[in-house]
This record gives C-alpha cells, structure tokens and sequence, in this order.
C-alpha cells in the first residue's frame, strides 16, 4: 500500500496550493492485445481542485480535458511516471500529449514537460536501456521513438529532468502518455 503524507500549503504568489506527495499512486488495468496486462505509477499527484481530478487515471483516459499533474512543491524535476507491463509486445515508442491540454489557458499556465529521460527494462534478458529526449512545447501527441527494440518490456519509466514553465501555476502535467506496440 502506498504510504501517503500531505504537505503543508504553500503560499505561491497571492493563492495557496496544496500537494500530495506518495511512494507511488497506481492503477493496473487487464490485457490488451499487446500485453496481458498494465500498471500505470506516478510519484506524486496534485490533488483535486475546483472540482478537477489530477490522478494517474487521467493518463490513460483519452480526454484532454484532464490531465496528471505532478504533486511536489516546484516545477516536479524528478518525478515520474512509469508503465509496468506483463508478457507485452515489443515496444517501439512513446506517444505522449504534453502539459494540460484542457485548453490553451491551461495548457499555457501550467508547466509542460521538456526534457525527460525514459528507461526501458526488459523481461527477457533484465537489461535497462536509457536515452533523454526533448520534447516540442505544444500540446499535440509528440511521438519519441526508441533507438533500440525491447521484446518483452517489463517497466518504462519517463522521468522528468527539465521543464517548459507554466505563466502562473508551477505544477507540471501530462494529459495522456501511452506506450506504442505498433499495433
């Protein structure tokens, strides 16, 4: 069970933000025809406000009306996302809708991903593959090909390591992030 502990509000500029910072928060979903089946974990999650959810279900549910936001004070350098997989396909890239795509205003306010290192271990031979990639400050799917081709993969991590910030708010968000089967 992932242990969870509240931070206290911060006070940034005139308003107040409150984060929830976890081990990992994590939804695991049945089988697919690429892989039998999928945890999705992120490090941390902004809670809830003005009656929008945050969570790590919001990577995975095709709306770019919702996004997962990163829950740490600052812009979320260092924290991650990462999909665990059983029996899957070999991957060939990852598409991901970068910031909070909900609108420009969001999109614009909030912190957007730029430089991110993904990680790849694979079921077969236990190898971890690494590589850092930039990604463009627009809000359309961006795919990031892999250089190397992971048969079974068992994890991928997309860690963030810098960050295109946001005009008022210093959260950082994804609005879906999937791995690519070439299926």
């Amino acid at each position: 069970m992932a242990r969870t502990s509240i931070l206290l509000a911060a006070c940034l500029g005139f308003g107040l933000t409150q984060a929830v910072e976890a081990a990992e928060h994590c939804r695991t979903m049945s089988g697919a025809q690429a892989y039998q089946s999928q945890s999705i974990c992120v490090s941390s999650v902004l809670p809830p406000q003005a009656g929008n959810r945050y969570d790590v279900r919001s990577l995975t549910d095709f709306n770019i009306a919702t996004a997962w936001c990163e829950g740490v004070a600052g812009p979320g350098v260092g924290e991650a996302v990462t999909l665990r997989y059983e029996f899957a396909a070999p991957v060939q890239a990852i598409r991901i809708r970068n910031g909070y795509g909900k609108s420009d205003r969001a999109y614009s306010r909030n912190g957007r991903l730029r430089d991110v290192r993904i990680s790849v271990s694979s079921e077969t031979d236990g190898a971890l593959r690494e590589m850092t990639h930039r990604l463009l400050d627009h809000s359309w799917e961006q795919v990031i090909a892999l250089p190397w081709q992971v048969d079974r993969p068992a994890r991928i991590t997309l860690t963030i390591l810098s960050v295109y910030p946001g005009t008022h708010y210093q959260d950082t968000c994804i609005t879906e992030l999937w791995a690519d089967f070439g299926m």
